[in-house]
């Protein structure tokens, strides 16, 4: 299925109100409601309202392909698997073990180097990631670090 920018209609929207008018002023120019100009009418207007339909199934169907894609590119992309970057990821509630652990203090003690946390905000979170069992705690360890 075409992107929605790679699908061009045929007629635009202002084409098809054109038509609709075209044919209701034809209608009123004749008054008397001859069978043959009411059969045009009908004509172009069932045409018409076939052919918006057909338009709008297609943009549907061209945002549903889209969203689709979206979702799989998502699905697809990698996440992940080792260090403190995959706290986020998975189970909140899921525990956690001594490696992933020592890798959150590994980070707490790079961002005290560099002057992110003082020694008091170090030896808080410190402790609170030695005592962390599942993800969700060890990842609130974390909080507010770049």
């Amino acid at each position: 299925m075409p992107s929605r920018s790679q699908v061009r209609p045929r007629t635009s929207a202002r084409s098809l109100l054109g038509g609709v008018l075209l044919s209701a002023a034809l209608l009123y120019v004749t008054r008397d409601l001859t069978v043959p100009v009411c059969v045009l009418y009908a004509v172009i207007v069932v045409s018409t309202v076939l052919t918006a339909r057909a338009y709008i199934a297609q943009d549907r169907a061209v945002l549903r392909a889209d969203e689709q894609q979206r979702r799989a590119d998502i699905l697809a992309s990698p996440r992940p698997t080792d260090g403190v970057t995959a706290l986020r990821y998975g189970d909140p509630d899921e525990r956690v073990g001594h490696a992933d652990r020592e890798a959150v203090l590994e980070l707490l003690g790079e961002r005290y180097a560099t002057g992110h946390l003082t020694a008091d905000e170090h030896e808080a979170r410190a402790t609170e990631a030695t005592q962390a069992r599942t993800r969700s705690q060890l990842a609130h360890v974390l909080r507010n670090l770049p």
